[in-house]
């Protein structure tokens, strides 16, 4: 993740005189398994006592949180985030690792039956509905029977794993040598 920004303000602090707020723009990033997608926010400095996440109404987690750095000196920050799409925000929750908050955002529970029905008619229909892009029948029935291309070769690459680290290492090395032999030619 990014460093963190700032932007620098003046504000009056309750007792100690002129306080100096400096705003900052914690680095973030999504990612997601297949049962959850996780938000996590780099606040180098800050601890779960600093950090306040709220989920709103409208589909955003609002994290703001707010650290005395020196006496006269305080970071804060606020920012929202979308919550993705098929998302069960009545399950939220968050935990304070290190420097980084983590967010996990589990995933809504699909009826499986209900989703096959939904992907057959989709295959059935064809291209937006088009009757004259669906596939005969016999070829879905063949094809369902069938594990995902991406799955199947996801499975030869692990099962071959030492055969292909070996072609790529002696690929490397046949470019690395041919460039060797070019450069001492023209020398």
């Amino acid at each position: 993740m990014a460093n963190v920004k700032g932007k620098r303000g003046v504000g009056r602090g309750p007792q100690t005189g002129n306080m100096i707020f400096e705003e900052i723009e914690p680095s973030s990033q999504w990612t997601a398994d297949k049962n959850s997608h996780y938000l996590l926010v780099e606040l180098p400095g800050f601890k779960k006592e600093h950090v306040k996440i709220q989920v709103i109404n409208s589909g955003h987690i609002k994290i703001s949180g707010e650290r005395l750095v020196h006496e006269n000196r305080k970071l804060n920050f606020e920012k929202s985030y979308k919550v993705p799409e098929n998302s069960n925000t009545d399950k939220i929750t968050a935990k304070f690792d290190g420097e980084i908050l983590y967010v996990t955002v589990p995933k809504q529970v699909v009826d499986e039956e209900k989703s096959e029905n939904i992907s057959k008619k989709e295959i059935n229909s064809g291209c937006h509905g088009s009757p004259h892009l669906s596939f005969p029948k016999d070829y879905i029935k063949k094809c369902e029977g069938e594990a995902n291309y991406l799955e199947r070769a996801m499975e030869m690459l692990r099962n071959n794993k030492e055969s292909i680290v070996s072609a790529i290492l002696g690929f490397s090395l046949g470019v690395l040598l041919t460039c060797k032999f070019n450069r001492a030619k023209t020398l």
